[in-house]
């Protein structure tokens, strides 16, 4: 149930452009990394998150850590099975306190939890924004 309703909190957040980016993926489901992410967010006041968007050093790191030749030249930019990859990665650039300068040059995003975030000026009425503050409120 929280993949489906991380998923549908993504589509909610994000244009249908976004599905199309990267290697286009097979499906909605989102990583096992986005919800551990938004288990971190919900638990902690802050979150220092290691590479969960785009940084320099993920343009050649292997696609998993433990299996260097395992995908082939898939990188960690790469995800060829998650559509919400590109989408997830930008929500935690976006999320950080950390300039996106220091988050691509480093790979670390600061993310304060989710019950510290202000959402003045966001449509609460979606139902993304609605199931996220929904998780900050627990």
């Amino acid at each position: 149930q929280a993949f489906d309703q991380l998923a549908e909190a993504l589509k909610d957040l994000f244009s249908p452009e976004w599905w199309q980016k990267g290697l286009d993926g097979e499906s909605f489901r989102p990583t096992t990394g986005a919800l551990g992410m938004l288990l971190a967010l919900s638990l902690c006041n802050v979150t220092d998150a290691y590479d969960m968007s785009q940084s320099e050093a993920s343009k050649t790191a292997p696609y998993h850590y433990y299996d260097v030749d395992g995908f082939g030249s898939l990188k960690a930019d790469d995800n060829y099975w998650h559509k919400t990859f590109e989408a997830e990665r930008e929500l935690w650039a976006r999320l950080s306190t950390s300039s996106q300068d220091v988050v691509f040059a480093t790979g670390r995003a600061t993310i304060p939890g989710l019950h510290t975030v202000e959402c003045n000026g966001v449509d609460t009425g979606s139902t993304g924004v609605s199931w996220l503050r929904g998780l900050a409120n627990r």
